[in-house]
């Protein structure tokens, strides 16, 4: 995997979830109401963005090392690989761990950074992606080194004006299905899968980051939420983080959308998430006070939601493993990811 020279500001590193010393909830506003999850006539779409299928041909660019393609195409990044790196050919059945096995050769349609039963892989054929992450891979590393993993799926948008809320009716709508078999997690580590969005402004380039965890065994993530900074350094971007099941005004579960999950399952679960104008203008001003704007600043936004355009949108495994008596091991593996501009009222 050669010719990807550029890493990307903000997104290789761990999004911080509790203990986070601040913990701000935001004012809930009235919800509009998501009218594209019961479809009628709309103006057309600003964006849309859909997995891609995968084949033989094409899953060594999809399945990518932690550099930067400049291209508004569906990549899944192994964000700890390294640079210019070619991943492994796995030969191993990584469906014991994700529940998704390819239908010809495994070594055609799987990757990792090495050949051995039980290392972190990625799999990637038709329409299903599945993901093995596994803190043990780093061996004896002390902390921190050993304190931040993760995977990515998802879009790095080129287009400077790609402004999905434009005006007080349009917003972004996300889904997918997501089935998670084997959470293998102990000690202090947590594992957990996070929808994880990038906003930057048009004329300044401040920017925030929000992320909605889906799953995570520590029931308490379902409806808490924080606004805070990066602990790893890795960025200055605020991040925004409330999951799933959170009463915090930033997003909406869309009612056909399953519930924040804390158990591993088997068997595909739709998850579907809105976030209207209003909601993105709530966080705009939940992170502002946090920021105590409107001092200037890297860290104080705008709170004109429609100077923001979408940066880079991905669904995240990720891992916490904060000491060498503790790892972290997730499977998953998805299908239909897709995010879009939607109608609001």
């Amino acid at each position: 995997m050669k010719d990807r020279s550029a890493t990307v500001s903000g997104e290789n590193h761990m999004h911080r979830l509790p203990g986070s010393k601040v913990m701000f909830l935001a004012l809930v506003l009235p919800a509009f109401c998501l009218i594209s999850l019961n479809l009628k006539a709309q103006p057309a779409v600003l964006f849309s963005s859909s997995q891609a299928l995968i084949n033989e041909k094409n899953v060594d660019a999809v399945i990518m090392d932690n550099s930067f393609v400049s291209t508004d195409q569906f990549r899944v990044r192994i964000d700890w690989l390294g640079q210019n790196s070619d991943a492994a050919r796995v030969t191993w059945n990584v469906s014991d761990f994700t529940g998704f096995r390819p239908k010809d050769k495994l070594e055609n349609f799987q990757r990792g950074k090495e050949d051995k039963y039980a290392k972190t892989a990625v799999q990637a054929q038709g329409d299903t992606i599945g993901i093995w992450l596994n803190s043990m891979d780093l061996g004896p590393n002390p902390a921190p080194n050993n304190g931040s993993l993760s995977i990515s799926a998802g879009w790095w948008f080129q287009d400077k004006n790609l402004r999905p809320f434009i005006d007080e009716n349009t917003g972004l709508e996300i889904d997918f299905d997501m089935q998670i078999p084997y959470d293998g997690t102990i000690g202090n580590a947590a594992a957990f899968v996070k929808i994880n969005l990038f906003f930057q402004d048009i004329y300044d380039s401040n920017g925030l980051i929000l992320g909605v965890p889906v799953y995570d065994r520590r029931t308490l993530i379902a409806e808490w939420a924080s606004i805070h900074s990066d602990a790893t350094g890795t960025t200055k971007i605020t991040i925004a983080d409330a999951g799933l099941n959170a009463k915090v005004g930033w997003f909406r579960k869309a009612p056909s959308s399953v519930d924040f999950q804390s158990a591993t399952y088997s068997g595909f679960r739709r998850f579907q998430v809105g976030i209207s104008p209003r909601d993105f203008q709530t966080l705009l001003h939940d992170v502002r006070r946090w920021n105590n704007c409107p001092t200037t600043g890297q860290l104080c936004p705008s709170g004109d939601f429609s100077r923001y355009r979408l940066t880079h949108f991905n669904l995240a495994v990720e891992i916490y493993d904060p000491d060498n008596a503790s790892h972290g091991q997730l499977g998953i593996s998805f299908k239909n990811l897709r995010v879009r501009q939607a109608p609001f009222e």
